[in-house]
């Protein structure tokens, strides 16, 4: 693994995890306005700092050192997801954000994440298909 891929890697996804975890925050309280959501105090933003790195370390599971199959792939992400979900889960209660007497609100919390995934995997997607998409046409037009 080239280590100037491996910290671009990493860099991109902190931003993408801190980011949308603000927004997520955003949302869920201003647009729901329910306690429930009210999960991560305004002042605990350093815990999205550690929240996004630790997240970030997980998307290294997705990096293959050979080429995979769609299944072997498939695989990768549910493991990715299920990994991120637990280290958002233990961030969480490690920094008191939710506890494990309030189910209600680990549930909420675990939903969101993989609401967030999913989101992130689908754009992801889809702009890995657009590029695709254009380089497949630029060889078309280049090799007619």
């Amino acid at each position: 693994m080239n280590i100037k891929r491996v910290v671009s890697r990493f860099i991109y996804s902190f931003l993408i995890v801190f980011s949308v975890s603000f927004i997520f925050m955003y949302v869920f309280r201003h647009f729901w306005g329910v306690e429930a959501f009210d999960m991560i105090p305004r002042s605990d933003a350093h815990g999205l700092f550690v929240l996004a790195a630790l997240a970030s370390l997980a998307s290294f599971i997705l990096e293959p050192k050979r080429e995979l199959s769609r299944k072997e792939m498939l695989v990768r992400y549910i493991f990715h997801m299920l990994a991120i979900t637990v280290i958002v889960i233990s961030t969480a209660i490690f920094m008191g954000w939710i506890s494990w007497n309030q189910p209600v609100r680990v549930i909420l919390f675990a939903g969101g994440v993989i609401v967030v995934y999913f989101v992130l995997t689908a754009i992801e997607w889809h702009q890995s298909k657009g590029m695709a998409d254009q380089l497949n046409q630029k060889l078309k037009e280049r090799y007619k």
